[in-house]
């Protein structure tokens, strides 16, 4: 895509298809990252929350946190009754955390990828990106307002 508008010699356009394939593996790799860090931090949170409100001890708490593998060995290990109210803590932290994060993040990776889309799909438009043309998430998924009289 990068290429295509310029005349090059075929050294040039393989440069070029290395720069193109480094830059997209390195912002993939960002993106992972970022992501999972963000659910990692959601799911620490989440899970934290939890063990403490059921008076877990240390040490079961913050082994638990380091991750959604982890909380089912801990859980496995500490007991029949303890360990499975901390397995379904540790797997309800972790869909919260993915819920999170694709209720907060994803919308804006998906605007994104959707204002891309409509540029290249129609170049010739005069209006900017800015001016309209990528409506905000609430035009593209309109929510049903309830009614307060209910």
């Amino acid at each position: 895509m990068i290429m295509t508008n310029h005349p090059t010699s075929a050294h040039q356009a393989g440069a070029g298809s290395a720069i193109n394939d480094t830059i997209r593996e390195v912002g993939g790799s960002l993106g992972i990252a970022v992501l999972g860090s963000l659910a990692a931090a959601a799911y620490r949170s989440r899970l934290t929350d939890a063990l403490a409100v059921r008076h877990a001890p240390g040490l079961v708490a913050h082994l638990a946190t380091s991750s959604i593998a982890a909380g089912d060995l801990v859980g496995k290990a500490i007991g029949v009754s303890a360990g499975r109210e901390l397995v379904g803590a540790a797997h309800s932290a972790f869909v919260g955390a993915m819920v999170t994060l694709a209720q907060r993040h994803c919308p804006a990776v998906d605007r994104s990828l959707w204002c891309l889309w409509r540029r290249l799909r129609a170049p010739s438009l005069s209006k900017p990106l800015s001016a309209g043309l990528c409506p905000t998430m609430a035009d593209r998924y309109p929510t049903k307002k309830r009614s307060t009289d209910d």
